[in-house]
């Protein structure tokens, strides 16, 4: 009986499979990382959705001049906090430290107060009440983003 030999080119193709596996991180969905990153992202939407909201709304007069000016202020402050904040976390590359965590609370803090001041000086503000609705669901959005980061 002959003895059976394996082609070289197998054994190659199941090396470089073997290897290719070893070396690819399988993504784990628990990931602090991966959430971190999903709630950024959705806080950063949320306020670019937001300011389309709000430039409709005063272009078909459901707001008032003067509340348009508030809101463009406080999504102003709000936005520059979250691009820092987003900026910051799209740059982790692995766990945060104890000087990382530190830094990024103190963001996300900043975000936190920015959103505060965005609702309780912009959106509780506005008078049509159809349009407080449609920009706090903004905010519960954000909120919601913000509460991802509550493990830090």
């Amino acid at each position: 009986m002959k003895p059976r030999t394996i082609p070289r080119l197998h054994v190659l193709g199941l090396i470089v499979f073997s290897l290719l596996l070893t070396a690819c991180p399988q993504d784990n969905p628990n990931d602090p990382l991966r959430k971190y990153a999903k709630a950024v992202d959705n806080m950063a939407g949320a306020i670019n959705s937001m300011i389309k909201a709000k430039r409709s709304l005063a272009s078909n007069g459901r707001i008032s001049p003067a509340e348009d000016l508030t809101l463009t202020k406080a999504l102003l402050v709000a936005n520059e906090a979250v691009t820092v904040f987003h900026t910051r976390v799209k740059s982790l590359t692995v766990a945060p430290d104890a000087s990382t965590k530190a830094e990024l609370i103190t963001m996300l803090n900043n975000v936190t107060t920015a959103i505060d001041n965005l609702n309780s000086q912009g959106v509780i503000g506005v008078s049509n009440a159809d349009s407080k609705s449609k920009l706090a669901r903004f905010i519960a959005t954000i909120k919601a983003a913000i509460a991802v980061f509550s493990s830090l």
